[in-house]
């Protein structure tokens, strides 16, 4: 049932939502005490959602309860719905910890309400539009969130409930109503605070643009034809229409790039790989057929496509023989050769990043420019989102040119060999745009890792890289060029607010080329005022002292891991769980490490093989504090092991935190970048009114 104009209750179609009542010899009636819990037809209105199946098989799906409903412009919205559908967000496997999410209902100036989301905790660093672009594909519009709140944790009742309807109350007492078309992520510091706005764009929106009139074969497109190449490529289980969606037919993102290769060769004309991502119905792809010159591909373009954003099959690589293969261009074919990166994932990023504002170098360009016209020399930026693209843009200056790269967040696997391919291919692009140095590379919070990866790969191919510029992060990896590292001052990344000396870690893989640089605020400040006008000045700053001192620095030897990458296996075996007391500084532990390869591991203390860590806190994934011990005491052969004691500098802040233990080869190359497994410790500051000899003992009953 729902409620109509009159305010009576009427029933829905099959397929709406609506609230479920319920008559019958079972349901009892007293119109004195319960008028208000029954219609004026009888019914008892259980206060539950839920919809009909549309098959007409009777079915009734419970989707939530009345009072969590969200009532958007005359729509009713079941928030379990959609937080069944975002579950499945392939970027989750990014975070640290599992993400807990619940979905509300925001007051809305024009609809009423609209779809708000929360998440914990609130480090996650997803990208609402990057959420919106997956979600897309498998919920309507009306039901995308518009509004994050990112929080410590949800508000739960103390049998676990979510306390949904009055978190809702609270953030819309707190907030102003939002807008059309505006989408708004805000951080909740505390309860009763307001929350902070820390990202407002415009949300994309999907409008195809005009192309010029084309050159097809003496066969030209229709509907009919169209929909008989569509047809026989996905069978007849499935019968098409004009509008159905594709992907509703089964066609996900590699076979999308296949049926472009039909396409082009039936109607004899080149389509790029993402057409069907961008015009997703046979209807739409005739009037892209109609149109599209037979010489040309996607022309450059200001971020007009609709973005999407799909599940990667990260096991399956797209064979390059594919008949689609020959329908890009042929520099995007020499660069995806070079680098190794697959056609699957090149497709991926061409459509997340579709409604990227910038300028394209060329058609299948994965790089956009910004302040392009200026003669300076262009920093090229790793973003986490593509709001911070934007703004780094904008606030540097018109006379700056900014190249931004999407990281591989949510659409390759997150391991070390994925992310050297990218940056191979990333590199690639550099050179085109750019074919001689000074090189100018900056990275934010995710984004970080690849921004680091790029530059180092610029300089193994002889590229100077005078500038360096990481925010929030450092990574703890040799690398021959200038550093600057960005904290926010209260940061918890901030490495300096937890810890006495973490320069000492700092130092041994940056042979003095590190400066570290602190901006007031925490980890979102560099996106805010009065705080961001601080940091672009000393970022500005940087850029011009790097591209005037590329030839003026000296020369650091270069560092390359000394064995060869199959032998990069060991197994690591240390206690799992550890208390410190207040003011302890430094703690010893012993290790012990199998050469599990199929090499001997040699003795070379300095440039062999060395005992390494880096302490994160809790729930965080990016590290803290580096720090070295020993070279092997011995050759190890495989099979062999040995026993090793490993000082730690232990955090001053309590908190909760993880240490992380490897080796690394040549303090240039980690063996976890080859896929050996490393050791976790469990690091706790133990309670002042505990024992310490108890909180000992537990210690050592847990790591039995």
């Amino acid at each position: 049932m729902d409620a109509s104009e009159t305010g009576k209750l009427e029933p829905v179609s099959e397929g709406a939502v609506g609230e479920v009542t319920v008559k019958g010899p079972t349901v009892l009636c007293d119109d004195a005490e319960n008028s208000k819990m029954f219609t004026p037809r009888g019914y008892f209105r259980t206060g539950d959602l839920g919809k009909l199946a549309p098959d007409d098989s009777g079915w009734l799906f419970i989707t939530g309860r009345i009072k969590d409903a969200i009532n958007r412009g005359g729509e009713t919205i079941a928030p379990g719905e959609i937080e069944a559908i975002l579950k499945n967000y392939p970027g989750w496997k990014d975070e640290a910890v599992e993400p807990a999410l619940m979905v509300f209902a925001r007051t809305h100036v024009d609809l009423q309400e609209d779809v708000a989301l929360a998440i914990a905790p609130s480090s996650c660093a997803v990208d609402l539009a990057d959420l919106n672009a997956w979600a897309s594909r498998h919920l309507p519009s009306s039901m995308l969130p518009q509004t994050m709140i990112r929080l410590a944790e949800l508000p739960r009742s103390g049998s676990g409930k979510l306390l949904r309807a009055r978190f809702a109350m609270e953030m819309n007492a707190l907030l102003k109503p939002a807008r059309l078309g505006i989408l708004q992520v805000y951080q909740l510091e505390s309860d009763g605070a307001a929350p902070r706005l820390i990202q407002e764009f415009s949300a994309p929106q999907y409008r195809p643009q005009p192309r010029k009139p084309s050159r097809l074969s003496e066969s030209g497109p229709t509907l009919e034809s169209v929909l008989a190449v569509l047809q026989n490529y996905v069978g007849d289980e499935v019968e098409l229409g004009p509008d159905t969606r594709l992907e509703d037919a089964g066609v996900n993102s590699l076979a999308a790039v296949e049926l472009a290769g039909h396409l082009s060769r039936r109607f004899s004309t080149s389509l790029p790989p993402w057409i069907i991502s961008d015009y997703p119905t046979p209807r739409a792809l005739l009037s892209q057929l109609s149109s599209v010159p037979k010489e040309a591909l996607r022309p450059a373009r200001e971020s007009q496509g609709v973005p999407e954003l799909v599940r990667a099959d990260w096991s399956l690589e797209t064979d390059q023989d594919d008949p689609s293969w020959a329908d890009l261009e042929p520099e995007t074919r020499i660069l995806l050769r070079n680098s190794g990166l697959s056609i699957g994932v090149f497709t991926q990023l061409i459509s997340a990043t579709s409604w990227w504002k910038g300028k394209r170098s060329r058609p299948e360009s994965l790089v956009f420019g910004r302040n392009t016209e200026s003669t300076r020399a262009p920093l090229f930026y790793c973003p986490a989102t593509s709001a911070d693209f934007d703004q780094m843009a904008t606030s540097l200056g018109s006379d700056q040119p900014v190249y931004g790269m999407r990281s591989n967040h949510g659409v390759m696997e997150r391991t070390h060999p994925n992310l050297e391919t990218l940056a191979r291919y990333y590199v690639g692009e550099i050179l085109s745009i750019q074919a001689e140095g000074p090189y100018l590379i900056a990275g934010y919070c995710r984004g970080v890792k690849l921004a680091f990866q790029i530059a180092l790969e610029l300089s193994r191919r002889g590229k100077r890289v005078p500038g360096l510029f990481l925010l929030e992060q450092v990574i703890p990896n040799w690398f021959p060029g200038r550093i600057t590292v960005f904290f926010g001052e209260d940061s918890y990344y901030n490495p300096w607010g937890s810890f006495e000396r973490p320069e000492e870690g700092l130092d041994l893989f940056f042979p003095g080329n590190l400066a570290v640089k602190t901006i007031p605020g925490d980890h979102d400040a560099f996106w805010r005022k009065p705080e961001v006008n601080d940091f672009f000045t000393q970022l500005r700053r940087g850029i011009d002292e790097a591209a005037t001192a590329s030839t003026q620095m000296a020369e650091v030897p270069e560092r390359r891991p000394l064995l060869p990458a199959d032998a990069h296996q060991a197994e690591i075996e240390t206690t799992k769980l550890l208390f410190i007391t207040p003011g302890e500084k430094t703690l010893r532990i012993k290790v012990r490490i199998t050469n599990t390869s199929s090499v001997v591991w040699p003795s070379r203390k300095g440039t062999g093989p060395e005992l390494g860590y880096w302490i994160q806190a809790e729930q965080m994934i990016s590290p803290m504090f580096h720090g070295l011990g020993e070279g092997l005491p011995k050759a190890v052969a495989p099979g062999e092991s040995v026993v090793m004691s490993l000082e730690l500098q232990l955090p001053t802040r309590g908190r909760r935190y993880r240490v992380i233990i490897d080796l690394v080869d040549n303090r240039s190359e980690w063996f976890q970048f080859r896929g050996s497994p490393v050791a976790t410790v469990k690091l706790f500051s133990h309670p002042v009114f505990v024992p310490f000899t108890w909180m000992r003992r537990i210690g050592r009953l847990m790591n039995r």
